[in-house]
């Protein structure tokens, strides 16, 4: 809906698709680091039609963390006024055991907030023992795209660049040694990233500057997809001539299991877990997929090789004709194939998003920051945000082990940057969301300004605007009371409701009894006597 068209946005909540919390009262149980999807039926309550310009985004959390790794989620199609529509949001479980509610609300063309808050409610149990990148400047001697940037897991994106007056140029996925993956200036490359991923064209320059360009590629899960416990191809680099171990273990519903070397099968109709090997005849960047087929849809899962060509003349190995594997993989040492926490550097209260692979004969990994174990488990593969609200140095490390005690480790480092969180006394607010007494916060009204300017006492005056009228009212920062609340009495036919939203938010002041401010969002708080917290408004610090 544009806005000076005369439609209203509108939404509310009506169901859950899956996981369902009940009222988060038993968040279900998920695994960190573990990846998974939250699905909600809501409907369109305005008049303006929803289109691809309208997405679900991120709110705010209970903690820090609670963002969860989610992106931004656009309408797909159009969405009338009246109708329900189904969504879903990718996150990744965080580190840290705890119980995570992540809101999440409507946004439109023009960047205005609206309608219920909807929610994703998880719980991280203790052990018993992952934005859009920012456009990117026009180069005139580097051209890189992709078809799409969008797929759901078990799609594949098409990359295409051409690169003039350099040296050398180099594709691959961040992470990953550069060095090892030369491409032609002018090429192209299919991947099948199973969570989402960065993907970088590096080009080594006549003068001596190297410019990297990247793209990033969102992956949306399938509901009831075969899950990919494993799939690991080694060593990663090998000679003419040598063969690789091929390892792999699926589970959930799967009808079918293929293996494929660059596109073509090397076994179909493969077992749910099996091991074999594979002596490629090809030299250059070979990619190796497995492919799971089942009734809730289809996983890939890719893994890419580096076959250089030997010194010495070695006779072609003969690929198997039949479907058994050709050999069982010898026992292999633990392999990292890429670890990054990124970005490097961000404010306090920011996330980072860690993501790893491992392979090899690696059976579990372990992941520290400051060497402080935040994840021990068996995921080889998976991505989690963790949040950091402390300025100062981090080092991120991922140690992968085997059953013979052997192991292998890397490590990536990032900065927290101190930042000002505004105080409570002397400061300015207007509000963003309030709680509409039956469950849900809902954006202010568009065309409506509520502030909330608190003096330079600890013990003094509250005051601002009610979107209609101008209020005063009496309040104690230490016992977090506000009293006294008194507007003035106006009356305010335009836009609708505003004044009933008005006699909500008047009402809700009273009610408060904490509060709490994060970075320049500003919550105020009721708990009860049982302990169960209620956000009632929450601000943006001016």
């Amino acid at each position: 809906c544009i806005r000076d068209s005369p439609c209203v946005n509108g939404m509310e909540y009506a169901a859950d698709l899956n996981l369902d919390d009940n009222n988060m009262v038993s968040p279900p149980q998920l695994q960190a680091g573990q990846s998974f999807r939250k699905g909600w039926r809501i409907k369109n309550t305005g008049t303006c039609t929803w289109d691809s310009s309208y997405a679900l985004v991120f709110s705010h959390g209970n903690i820090p963390e609670a963002e969860m790794g989610g992106v931004p989620t656009a309408i797909q199609g159009e969405v009338s006024p009246g109708d329900e529509y189904e969504i879903t949001v990718q996150f990744f479980a965080p580190f840290t055991p705890n119980t995570y509610q992540s809101f999440w609300t409507m946004r439109d063309a023009n960047g205005e907030k609206f309608g219920n808050r909807i929610w994703a409610g998880i719980e991280i149990p203790s052990p018993a023992t992952p934005t859009p990148a920012a456009t990117q400047t026009p180069s005139p001697n580097m051209s890189f795209t992709a078809d799409r940037t969008r797929i759901t897991v078990g799609e594949c994106v098409a990359f295409a660049w051409n690169v003039t007056n350099a040296n050398a140029s180099y594709f691959y996925q961040q992470g990953q040694e550069w060095q090892s993956y030369p491409v032609p200036a002018n090429g192209n490359r299919v991947e099948c990233p199973p969570v989402q991923a960065t993907y970088e064209l590096r080009a080594e320059k006549a003068d001596g500057s190297v410019e990297v360009r990247q793209i990033v590629i969102y992956v949306d899960p399938v509901t009831d997809a075969p899950h990919i416990e494993r799939f690991t191809v080694d060593p990663a680099e090998i000679t003419a001539g040598q063969c690789v171990d091929i390892r792999w273990q699926l589970s959930g519903d799967v009808q079918m299991v293929n293996i494929y070397r660059n596109g073509a099968p090397i076994q179909q109709g493969a077992p749910l877990s099996g091991t074999r090997q594979d002596c490629p005849a090809e030299t250059g960047i070979l990619t190796y997929h497995i492919e799971a087929k089942g009734t809730g849809g289809v996983s890939q899962l890719p893994r890419t090789v580096k076959v250089n060509l030997s010194d010495t003349p070695i006779a072609s190995p003969t690929p198997s004709s039949s479907s058994e594997p050709t050999a069982v993989p010898t026992a292999q040492p633990p392999a990292i194939y890429h670890f990054i926490a990124a970005p490097e550097s961000i404010d306090e209260g920011a996330c980072v998003t860690v993501s790893w692979s491992a392979g090899g004969g690696a059976d579990s990994v372990r992941i520290l920051r400051n060497d402080a174990v935040i994840l021990d488990g068996s995921i080889l593969d998976g991505s989690a945000p963790d949040c950091l609200s402390n300025a100062g140095s981090y080092v991120y490390r991922l140690e992968a082990y085997n059953g013979n005690d052997q192991s292998v480790q890397a490590e990536q480092a990032v900065t927290v940057n101190a930042i000002e969180t505004l105080p409570l006394v002397g400061s300015s607010w207007t509000l963003a969301y309030y709680y509409d007494g039956m469950g849900a916060m809902i954006s202010v009204l568009e065309g409506t300004t509520v502030t909330a300017v608190f003096d330079n006492n600890d013990d003094g005056n509250l005051n601002g605007s009610g979107g209609c009228n101008n209020y005063q009212a009496d309040y104690n920062k230490e016992a977090m009371s506000i009293t006294n609340v008194k507007p003035t009495s106006l009356t305010c036919n335009e836009p609708e409701s505003i004044m009933q939203q008005e006699a909500l938010y008047l009402g809700l002041l009273p009610s408060t009894n904490t509060y709490q401010i994060t970075g320049r969002t500003l919550q105020l708080l009721h708990i009860d006597e049982n302990g169960n917290e209620q956000v009632l408004l929450e601000y943006d610090g001016e």
